[in-house]
């Protein structure tokens, strides 16, 4: 199948055929999505035909499952071999881009910046892949693991249990620049739209409180995504900056070393405290 914009090998079909009837079933292995697609013959068949179809289907998308599982694996071990090959570096430029510093151990390779996805099926910290980062593009490994997976600062992964209160960003720099800030534990999610299904693991160990730090997109995704969350899991607030198109990220260059219970920006941007209740 064809490469993402990204530049990322995801996705996944099968195509199956009885006769003059068929159908393809595809999908993209890193957002978990898939959709159908059927000739109109298939309307032809008796409800008998059409179970029977169904049910050759269901065998496919299992098998189909299976062989993801065993990919996401494979490469989960080949993106651990290179997270623990690369070295880490003082500075990069995308982070310097951000006024941001590598305070974090995070590593480079052939020029990109490497962030850690890791795994919220439990406290086992178990990476699953790698998102490479330049100040031109960012991409995940090929065929990983990435929906419900996070990157983590300020947190260690025994102490789940004993964590009062988390910030959950989108990005990385966002991500950095929360926790500069703020002092928070704090977590990424990579993309709006990952950001239930990661958090809906993390509550079966952690009953922290989310402050779901999202960016103010114009599309309105961020806001939309954390209503979903704050509607779906409890403790949850919503910290979003007011002003359409702001992220924390932007919101803090100025401000690294101001609480957010203090902030205030010149650019009119009206902030919310973070320990105000809704």
């Amino acid at each position: 199948m064809d490469k993402t914009s990204t530049g990322e090998k995801s996705g996944w079909y099968f195509f199956h055929q009885n006769n003059e009837h068929w159908i393809s079933v595809y999908g993209n292995w890193r957002t978990n999505q898939q959709w159908k697609f059927y000739s109109n013959s298939i309307k032809e068949l008796t409800p008998e035909q059409q179970t029977e179809l169904n049910k050759e289907i269901e065998i496919n998308l299992q098998r189909a499952k299976k062989e993801r599982e065993k990919k996401n694996n494979e490469v989960a071990k080949e993106c651990e071999r290179i997270f623990k090959s690369s070295k880490i570096v003082n500075e990069h430029e995308y982070l310097l881009s951000k006024g941001l510093k590598n305070n974090y151990g995070l590593t480079e390779m052939n020029g990109s910046l490497l962030c850690p996805v890791y795994s919220t099926q439990n406290t086992k910290k178990e990476l699953r892949s790698l998102q490479y980062i330049t100040t031109e593009s960012k991409r995940f490994a090929s065929a990983s693991e990435v929906k419900s997976g996070i990157y983590t600062v300020g947190i260690g992964w025994n102490d789940w249990a004993n964590i009062k209160t988390i910030a959950v960003t989108e990005g990385l720099a966002t991500c950095l620049s929360v926790y500069e800030s703020t002092g928070l534990p704090t977590i990424c999610v990579f993309s709006a739209n990952f950001g239930l299904v990661a958090l809906e693991n993390i509550r079966k160990f952690c009953n922290a409180e989310f402050l779901i730090c999202f960016d103010h997109d114009q599309n309105g995704i961020g806001q939309a995504k954390a209503k979903e969350i704050c509607a779906s899991l409890s403790s949850c607030l919503i910290r979003i900056p007011s002003k359409v198109g702001a992220r924390w990220e932007i919101i803090m260059t100025c401000t690294r070393k101001k609480d957010l219970t203090q902030l205030k920006v010149k650019s009119s941007v009206k902030v919310i405290s973070f320990h105000n209740t809704q």
